[in-house]
Parts: structure tokens; sequence; C-alpha cells
């Protein structure tokens, strides 16, 4: 059936073949009036006007269907409209036919439109709280610019880049006979991961590993329904192997590489079962849990055999000088810092590049001040940090591919490990600050459940106090762009691993400066 007999059905009117939806139409869909000049009117858009901002500028029509009438785009006049999402472009929500280098106005365009996405537009565009057009001129005053994932992944590719050769050259001038180690693991790693993910995310793609999207969640995210997920297959190992071969294979970084590939394992199979089921039913929390904490447990097994029960590391050093003798129960402490990390991560990633981009800068702080004392785990994380950059590329607002659990959990886990391998003893406060995003987010989730249970208890009903946990969810629904979210969080993240740097105690000599009385 032509697009122009189905949507208006969606719409609950109907119009006559090959006539725009009327002013009253698009009254009744939007909630909102569409004014326009008599002149304009007897061109009014139909209703995929509104993803004209999808098609090239150098075109100026769209096909609605093989007999359908055309979007018309003035070249003096255009509507502007809610952005959508470019994973709609034209692998899904557009198909290309053949085209030519100019366009009449009044033949087809050289897209038509995939019927079958039609009923997503509309799910996408109900979802908004502005009005779907407005009237612009390219001669009169341009709307301030928006942040794009690009921008904000090429910025923090940039300061990243940057903060590692900072950090090479402050070693060289410390005596350091490394050269240039941080850079090349950074580099290394993000080249890697960047170029296995053109190959891996069409492949996936293939596979039919499409992400399954909540209807609890927020409503604009059900258009990303159909993206790959399960990323962290192709950008963990990378930084893993460039983890292991930049150290020479050292056995601190082994150890910190096997946690981070067995909980990479956990959530590959909670991913695949998601895929399998095609529902949001993967392996039982109970289940996924103990696999956390059973690589928590042998990772820390391993560090005992090295250091020992008592090792000075046991007892955490904090700002201002104080310190908590956690002696033997260090370990179980340690157990629940991997797997709460694990989860942490893996409740941020829930917004296109965010949790890439907040582990690369927690990954680059904890390289930065574990580079003297620890400089084999530094250089692991300068890898895990270029890992995580390369995958950013690829899953950058608007996303073309999600992690899954198979790379949040074992992001998480690896900056956990990090810092328990690490011998300093501020390391885990070093870890503390860094994380501090994932730490709000995990806080948000509790605050969430705990006020909802106590409201219920006491009122009856159970109250939100926040609008939906977590935190990024909660501004999404405030009013934020997705982008302006993630701009946010990144802003916090470096805040926090300067705040990190400026209080952490000294990881060089804090052994020997805050010695551990036995």
């Amino acid at each position: 059936m032509a697009l122009a007999f189905v949507l208006p059905q969606f719409l609950g009117a109907s119009v006559r073949r090959r006539t725009p939806l009327s002013s009253a139409i698009l009254h009744q869909f939007f909630g909102c009036p569409l004014r326009l000049s008599e002149p304009q009117r007897s061109r009014s858009p139909s209703l995929f006007a509104v993803v004209s901002e999808l098609v090239p500028k150098d075109h100026d029509s769209i096909r609605l269907s093989k007999n359908g009438h055309d979007v018309y785009r003035p070249a003096e006049t255009r509507y502007t409209t809610p952005r959508l999402p470019r994973t709609w472009t034209r692998k899904s929500l557009f198909s290309q036919v053949p085209s030519s280098e100019s366009v009449d106005l009044q033949e087809p365009g050289p897209f038509k439109i995939n019927i079958e996405q039609a009923k997503k537009v509309v799910a996408h565009l109900q979802t908004q709280a502005v009005a779907p057009f407005s009237k612009s001129t390219t001669s009169g005053s341009s709307s301030s610019p928006s942040i794009t994932g690009s921008l904000l992944a090429n910025l923090l590719i940039v300061a990243t880049v940057g903060v590692a050769v900072c950090l090479d050259l402050a070693n060289i001038a410390a005596g350091s006979a490394a050269g240039f180690v941080v850079v090349r693991a950074l580099l290394g790693s993000m080249l890697l991961a960047g170029a296995a993910g053109y190959v891996s995310v069409g492949l996936l793609r293939k596979l039919k590993a499409s992400q399954y999207i909540r209807d609890d969640g927020p409503q604009s995210h059900l258009n990303k329904s159909g993206t790959p997920t399960m990323g962290g297959v192709f950008f963990i190992p990378v930084a893993a192997l460039v983890a292991l071969v930049a150290t020479g294979f050292d056995p601190a970084v082994a150890a910190v590489v096997f946690v981070m590939l067995a909980n990479g394992a956990v959530g590959f199979a909670d991913d695949y079962l998601i895929l399998k089921n095609k529902a949001n039913t993967g392996i039982s929390p109970s289940l996924k849990l103990a696999g956390q904490i059973a690589s928590a447990v042998f990772f820390c097994a391993w560090l005992v055999m090295q250091v020992g029960w008592m090792a000075p590391q046991t007892t955490l050093l904090l700002p201002l000088g104080l310190a908590i003798p956690l002696g033997a129960l260090f370990w179980p402490f340690a157990v629940f810092t991997i797997t709460a990390m694990s989860n942490a991560v893996n409740l941020t990633d829930g917004l296109d590049g965010l949790a890439p981009g907040t582990v690369a800068v927690a990954a680059m702080g904890l390289a930065a001040l574990l580079l003297y004392s620890a400089p084999a785990l530094a250089t692991a994380a300068a890898a895990v940090a270029g890992a995580s950059l390369g995958f950013l590329h690829h899953n950058r607002h608007p996303s073309k591919v999600f992690m899954g659990d198979t790379g949040s959990l074992a992001l998480g886990s690896v900056l956990a490990a990090l810092a328990l391998a690490a011998p300093a003893q501020s390391a885990v406060w070093a870890l503390f600050v860094v994380s501090g995003v994932f730490f709000a987010e995990t806080v948000s989730v509790i605050a969430q459940v705990l006020y909802f249970k106590y409201t219920k208890r006491r009122y009856g009903e159970g109250r939100r106090l926040l609008k939906m946990a977590p935190l990024h969810h909660h501004l999404e629904l405030s009013g934020w762009k997705e982008t302006s979210v993630v701009a946010a969080l990144y802003a916090a993240a470096i805040l926090f691993s300067l705040l990190a740097v400026l209080t952490t105690p000294p990881l060089v000599l804090d052994v020997v400066v805050f010695p551990v009385v036995p």
C-alpha cells in the first residue's frame, strides 16, 4: 500500500492521494498549528517534511512512495524540525535509489521512504516537547550552534592525546628511558579499535545483533531499536592485546587483563541471551553477580600470593594524612570494589558515547597517577583509554553500535583492578575520585529505589525522587538534549580526574612517607 494511504490511518484522518497533509491534520497530530503564508500553503509539507534534515542539502525533495507526492523543501525557506537520530538514515529509514546531480523540484527526489519505519518516525515525533515545524529563512538570524556527538568525541580524543604526550614528556624529563610509552599504548589501542569497528559493526548488523530497547525507558530512545549491540567484542580484546604487548606481558597487567576479559565474558553471555530471546531477559542477576564475584576472587587470590595478606596496600591512604588499616578485610573490600565498579559503568552506559568517554577520562586519570609508582599499570590504563576512544568513534551520537554488557562490565572491572593491583596505598582513593560520574549514577539508582520503597510503605503508593534513574535519564526527561547531558558528564569526569590529582596522597613514595605499622 502506498505510504500516502498508510500514514493517514496513523493520524486518524484521511487525505486524498498525492495531496499533502493539511494544516488541520498536522494540528491534530502535533497539537500545534502550522502557520504558513498563503503562497507556501499550496505546497505545505507533508508529514515526512520532518525528516528533511536527513536529506543531503544538495537535494530538494524526497520521494514518499512510488506513486506518492514529493516533499518540497524551498531553497530560500526551510522547515527546521526536532533532529531525528542518524541511525534512521539511508540504512533504515531511507533506501537509496539512483539520483542525478541536479534535481528538479517537480520531479521525484533521490530517496524513497521505507514504510516499515513510518511508525517509528511518528512515535519519535510524539515524544518531542517542541513544535515540530518552525519556519526559518537563510537570510534571517541563524540559530545557536548545537553540540554534536562528533564534536564531543573529537574534542575528547584531542584532549586525551594531549594529556598522554604531557605525561610521557614529564616521565622523560624525570629520567625515564621508556620513551613515549603512554602515547604509543593510547594511539595504538585507539587506532586498532577504531579500525576493528568498521568491520565489526557491519558484521554485527548482518548477524542481526540488534539492541533491545525497554518500553519503560525514555520514549525518545525507542528509535534506537535495531542498532547493533555487543560492540565490546571488538574493542575489549584490542585493549587486552595492546596492554599485554606494550608492557611485555607484565604479570600484574596479565592479572588485570584476566579480570577484564572474565567480566567481558559474563557480559557477552548476557547480551547473547538477550539477542536470542529477543527480550531484555539475559542471564539471571544472581548468575551474573556470581560470575563477577568469581573473577574478582581469582584476581584477589593471585594478588595475595604476590604480596601477602597484610601487604602495605591493605591500608588505605586518604587526604590530610588519614589512613584506614583494613588488614585482611581489604580482600573482601577488593572483591566488592571490582564488582561494584563493573556494575556502575554498566549503569552509566545509557547514552550515546557516555560510557566510553567517561571511562577514557577515568583511565587516563589513573594512568597519570600510577605512571611513576606502577608504569606498567599506567601503560595498561592508557591502552584501555585508547580502546574506549576507538569505540567512541562508532558510539558517538548518533550511535552506530552499542557496547552492551560485553563492554561495560569489562571496562568497570578493569578500572578497579588497575587501582587494586597498584603497590601504592592511595590508589584506591584515586579510583574512588576519578570514578565520580559512575558513583553518582549508581547513587541515583539506589536513592530512587529506596525512596520509592519508603514512600510506598508510608503513603501507600511509591513516589519517585527523580524523573527516571540513572541520573542521565533524569536530565534527559528534564529537557536536556542527549548530547548536552553527555557533554556535562564528560566535563564532570574531567573535573573528578583533576580533583584526584590534587587530593591523592603522593603515589611515588607513599609507602615510605606513610609507613604501615604491623
